[in-house]
């Protein structure tokens, strides 16, 4: 059972009063909505930063903690060594002090940002060691008393959970990290002392390295009390709140607290409403997690207004990462993290964080590599692929609940796997209307393909840019690729050096084609996937499974990717007989007919202007609602009903199994499912929309097995085409190889 701590305390009347205001359309400072809850609703700024009379304004109007952003960062404190300038840093103290903000100290130890005598000084492990504990001693000294919080180390580990090579650890190994607590604790007993670090929000391989650093430093009786995750994010990159929420819940366990301590949520340019939206989506998920826990007691934001956000400067082409505007506008996010706040304050506050999804089985099937029947020279030539699995790249994890595809003559493409011993081989094909490679400082936001393998908890990710070679990986493996001269088609081979065979056996897979035509100053558009997800597939996240076939074997049992869910949310006033109304379904999930099942070598559907459809679910009580979007060139709605052009849906509850099917322009067919049911087209048979009354009192919160197909004929004799949202063998029917369809609170 999940275990929590949710916050309490006596609420006085300004606070009740400052809450009700909040659901009003001018809302209650935070500062005030959240009195008597402890927490710390903080930003991060310069001493500049203040000369802005409206950005001084609104920070004493609407935080209570203040994070100097650089100014306590080696190079402004100790730019020569033994000198020492705290002016800068004073004034933002100073002011804390006047506005009753609570300061969070930042950053004690880290890899950047330090004076250029430190960086490039030769020093030995003994001077280096003493180096620390001097400025360590004078920065907290100065401060004791007046800076309750310390991020004491931050970002000592990369972006795989390993150790960052910085001078620190260069000099003294790991122990540095519990050498810079002894110090910082001895200087100030009183200080609350913190490790802080970026993607480590869920359960990701870093965020599970974090833990584990943290843990050891307690069992080693290191002094310090919290982790902070800094919570850097982007629009369409939906993190794991049910994971984040298992982590919160491991560092309760410690007995330490957790901070979200850098959050900034950022976006390309421009802004769109939609994408303000799923903005305040993210934000308001991570204010409910701080509201929950009571161990959750920091809610940071890494500034306040767009207009001195670092965004545009480390990420070029996004922007519009905070809750204000560059006019101090407030934002949908901020309505949205004020509401969770005030609510609680009022007591209105009923939420609970979804628990991690249980391992029910495979509910997406595995992707399929057989072995090579003849030699594999790295060459383009598709003979050699005669063997292979075809799938397509099938979901763009960049649109956050919006995972349908762009047109297909601006990208798509699809993949196949072989495997000879122990070497992956794989070939992709990509069609793009325009390439883009030249974004030199942010690779990842060129045309590429990255493959990612999970063998445990440790994985790697490997990307190539188009027409260029693997980029060097930490990754131990043999790695080789070829490009065709145009940049259609690339095939690669993987050896891992740890791997003797991989014949029979089963992997966390994930494979990705990036799109960028905006060019190189600006950011991908896509990022394809062949399963649905948030793009976390660079921490460890929304694996599929890649199966190596051998004679006789059998798939295991034990999953080695991630259960993926589809998602259905609460929706109010549908009316599925009514005409179709945008308004009510542009905050659902938006999924795509992506695997045609029908075709067991090749299951890329057809080009889009024969067949191609899209599809969303909601829920309102214990009845699914629905509605799906159908593209095809021709009709047919005679002959045997199974081949005809239709929608199907597949529905387990409980042992309750039924196959409902509604031809185009018909309602739904008969049978003995208990419980109402009606499917409406429109009158030219592009849009279907449906409810189905389910055998359950509410349907909020629980999971069912589900699928939905739909049908092609064009030859007015038999289907072409059944197009699923999930790869398999056309055995939805019989009850097997369903999906979880999860109905989120």
């Amino acid at each position: 059972m999940r275990q929590h701590a949710i916050k309490t305390g006596f609420f006085k009347v300004a606070a009740l009063a400052a809450a009700i205001c909040s659901l009003q359309v001018n809302a209650a400072p935070l500062r005030d909505v959240v009195k008597g809850q402890d927490t710390f609703i903080g930003a991060a700024l310069e001493t500049r930063h203040l000369q802005d009379k409206q950005f001084a304004e609104t920070l004493a109007r609407e935080f209570n903690q203040l994070t100097p952003e650089n100014e306590m960062k080696w190079s402004y404190l100790q730019p020569e060594r033994g000198k020492f300038t705290f002016d800068k840093a004073d004034k933002l103290v100073d002011f804390a002090q006047k506005n009753n903000m609570m300061v969070r100290g930042h950053a004690l130890v880290w890899h950047i940002q330090n004076p250029d005598w430190l960086d490039n000084g030769d020093f030995s492990k003994e001077e280096m060691l003493k180096i620390m504990e001097e400025h360590i001693t004078a920065v907290v000294s100065h401060y004791k008393g007046k800076v309750k919080y310390w991020d004491v180390v931050n970002e000592a580990l990369d972006d795989n959970g390993g150790w960052r090579p910085t001078i620190w650890y260069k000099a003294l190994g790991e122990d540095y990290i519990a050498k810079a607590f002894e110090f910082a604790h001895k200087a100030d007993p009183d200080a609350i002392l913190v490790y802080n670090d970026y993607s480590t929000e869920g359960k990701t391989p870093k965020a599970n390295a974090a833990y584990r650093l943290v843990k050891k430093l307690k069992e080693q009786g290191v002094p310090i009390h919290g982790i902070g995750t800094q919570a850097h994010l982007v629009v369409g990159v939906q993190p794991r709140v049910a994971d984040i929420a298992a982590n919160i819940e491991r560092i309760q366990e410690l007995g330490l607290e957790f901070h979200f301590t850098e959050i900034d949520i950022r976006m390309q340019d421009p802004a769109t409403d939609r994408m303000l939206q799923q903005q305040a989506n993210m934000y308001e998920d991570l204010a409910k997690l701080t509201a929950y826990y009571d161990e959750v007691n920091f809610f940071t934001t890494w500034g306040i207004s767009d207009k001195y956000s670092w965004i545009p400067h480390w990420f070029k082409g996004y922007d519009h990462g905070l809750m204000f505007d560059k006019q101090y506008k407030e934002k949908p996010a901020y309505t949205a993290v004020n509401k969770v706040f005030a609510d609680k304050a009022a007591g209105k506050f009923d939420w609970e964080p979804p628990a991690p999804l249980a391992d029910t089985g495979r509910r997406f099937e595995a992707f399929i590599s057989n072995e090579a029947k003849q030699a594999m020279p790295l060459d383009g030539d598709i003979a050699k692929w005669n063997d292979a699995v075809f799938y397509p790249f099938a979901y763009n994890q960049l649109g956050g609940k919006d995972l349908t595809l762009p047109a297909e003559s601006n990208i798509s493409g699809r993949f196949a796997l072989l495997y000879d011993d122990n070497t992956l081989y794989g070939r992709v094909e990509r069609r793009d209307d325009k390439t883009v490679t030249g974004n030199k400082a942010q690779v990842w936001e060129n045309d590429s393909v990255e493959v990612f393998l999970g063998f445990g908890e440790e994985f790697a990710q490997i990307r190539a840019l188009v027409g260029e070679e693997f980029a060097p990986t930490a990754f131990q493996a043999d790695i080789k690729n070829y490009w065709s001269e145009d940049g259609t088609v690339l095939e690669f081979s993987i050896t891992p050096k740890k791997t003797k065979t991989l014949s029979g056996t089963t992997l966390g897979f994930n494979i990705a084609l990036a799109d960028n035509d905006a060019g190189p100053e600006a950011g991908r558009h896509a990022q394809l996937y062949p399963v649905p997800g948030t793009n976390n597939g660079w921490q460890g996240h929304d694996f599929g499974e890649v199966f190596f076939t051998a004679q006789n074997t059998e798939i295991s049992d034990k999953l080695k990717g991630q259960v993926v869910s589809f998602k259905a949310e609460p929706i109010e006033g549908f009316d599925a007989t009514s005409a179709f109304d945008l308004s009510k379904w542009e905050n659902v999930y938006h999924y795509p007919f992506a695997f045609n099942q029908l075709n067991p070598i090749n299951q890329t559907p057809p080009s889009q202007d024969i067949i191609h459809g899209t599809w969303r679910v909601a829920y309102s009580g214990n009845t699914l609602h629905g509605v799906v979007h159908r593209h095809d060139n021709k009709t047919v709605t005679s002959g045997d009903d199974w081949q005809t052009d239709n929608i199907e849906i597949f529905i387990k509850v409980g042992e309750e199994f039924v196959q409902l099917r509604s031809i185009v322009g018909q309602d739904f067919q008969k049978n003995t499912f208990p419980g109402k049911r009606v499917a409406k087209w429109n009158e030219d048979g592009t849009i279907m929309q449906f409810s189905i009354e389910l055998p359950v009192d509410s349907l909020a919160g629980k999971t069912i097995d589900w699928n939905i197909a739909l049908a092609d004929n064009d030859d007015g004799q038999s289907r072409s085409s059944q197009l699923y949202p999930v790869p398999g063998n056309n055995t939805a029917y019989l009850g097997e190889q369903l999906t979880i369809l999860e109905f989120v609170k």
